[in-house]
Parts: structure tokens; sequence; C-alpha cells
């Protein structure tokens, strides 16, 4: 069996998705434990995989409450010996609204203008937060993520257009942090954006090549581009810049 003397946590395990995943581990020698909002269901299933001649033990639990699934995993972890997967099968209400690609959040935040930098950095220092909101839908939601100060600097970009509408977009190699903010930077990709079109290269990358279709299609004018220099951390630096196309 492959999961043969394997733990398994599995939220959301009353699921249609959560229960189909918590009975195929079973099937290949797991022990599930099942976790989740509705402890009916979840006994439901851990029914059937009684039955079928599996261990599955359930616990009710809010996976949405961070502090709460920590709780979860550290009991667990110490009755079972640990834990050799998690999987999510959590449900996320959402409301239909704009297109995802039509939300924007970028005029939302204050100029460095009417916000200082240097006031901005001492309100939140390096290090690891934890944060906690809620859903359109009204549920809570939590987690905890690391912040640095690693910002790298905007990559020197250009963009030529050639023959057959040949776009090429280059740019030279981010290896200091943008002014205002110390190093070290490890920049770990770039992403090219004109429209649309969306592309993430490593950071051994200096340029690409627009598609000649796709450049056609956009029709003669001023076309805006934009490079993102990404580090590793996640913080990211945006550059824009612009071609003409006949």
């Amino acid at each position: 069996m492959l999961l043969q003397h394997k733990n398994a946590v599995i939220y959301g395990g009353g699921g249609a998705i959560g229960g189909a995943v918590a009975r195929g581990f079973t099937r290949e020698g797991a022990k599930v434990f099942l976790a989740g909002r509705t402890l009916a269901s979840l006994e439901e299933v851990a029914r059937d995989i009684a039955a079928a001649g599996g261990m599955a033990e359930t616990a009710e639990v809010d996976a949405l409450d961070g502090k709460a699934v920590d709780r979860h995993a550290e009991a667990v972890a110490a009755k079972a010996g640990g834990i050799d997967i998690a999987l999510n099968a959590v449900g996320i209400p959402h409301v239909q609204g704009p297109p995802f690609t039509e939300l924007s959040f970028e005029g939302a935040e204050p100029s460095l203008d009417e916000f200082p930098r240097e006031e901005l950095l001492a309100l939140f220092p390096e290090g690891e937060y934890e944060f906690e909101g809620r859903t359109a839908g009204g549920e809570a939601l939590g987690g905890k993520g690391t912040l640095t100060h690693a910002v790298p600097a905007p990559p020197d970009i250009s963009a030529q257009v050639g023959a057959n509408d040949m776009l090429a977009i280059s740019w030279a190699p981010v290896t200091e942090p943008a002014e205002g903010f110390e190093g070290p930077i490890d920049v770990a990709g770039y992403q090219v954006i004109v429209g649309p079109f969306q592309v993430t290269l490593p950071a051994s990358s200096t340029n690409v090549t627009v598609p000649p279709q796709f450049v056609a299609s956009l029709g003669a004018g001023q076309h805006a581009f934009e490079v993102l220099a990404i580090d590793a951390s996640g913080n990211q630096t945006i550059a824009e810049g612009s071609f003409e196309t006949q």
C-alpha cells in the first residue's frame, strides 16, 4: 500500500471532495484525521471508512481559524507521532462581482509623499506577522507571513518593435535594493506584462520576445508595458515603459 503507516489530516473531510480523498487515503493504508465545522458529516465519512476496514478520527475545527488549526495539528502530531499529509478541502464561499483581472488595489496605497518611507518601515519592522480577517461571505480567516524590507530596485527596461510586429523587451539584471531600502536582495525572477499578455521568467532572463500575433492585435498607437523584479521574499518592484506600433 502506498500510504501504509502514514498519518493524513484532511480539513473539510466531511465534504464531497474531502470525504472522497479520505476514503482513498485509507484504502492505501493511511490513518486519517478528519476535521471540519460539521461534526455529523465528518462522523458519517468516518463510519464509512471504519466499515471498509480503515482508521479515521474526527474533530470539530474551523479551518479558517489559524489558531484552531495550529492547536488541532499539534494535538494530532502528539497523538500519532507526526503528520505526513495535510490537505485543505474546505469550500470557500464567495460573492460574484467584477472579474478578478479588473480588480485593482494599487489606488488604495498611500503615496510616500503622504506617508514617508521611514515612518512606514518603522511601523512594520521585519519579522513574522499573524493576520486575521473575514471573507466577503463573513467567514473568519487567518494566517502567518514573514515581512522583509528586501525590496529590489526597478529594472532598467527598453522595448523595440521590429519587422513583422516582433516586439523585444529587455532589462538589465537587478542586483541592488530600491532607493531608501537596504539589501541584500535575491531576485528570484521577472514578470513581463503587456496588457493581457503576461509571462514570468527566471532570474537569469534579461529579455523576452512577445508573440507577433499578439502585438498585431494591439493595433497602431502607443502601448504600455511593465517589467517586475521579484525578490525571493515576495517583494517586487515595477518598472513601466511604452512602445509604439504602426
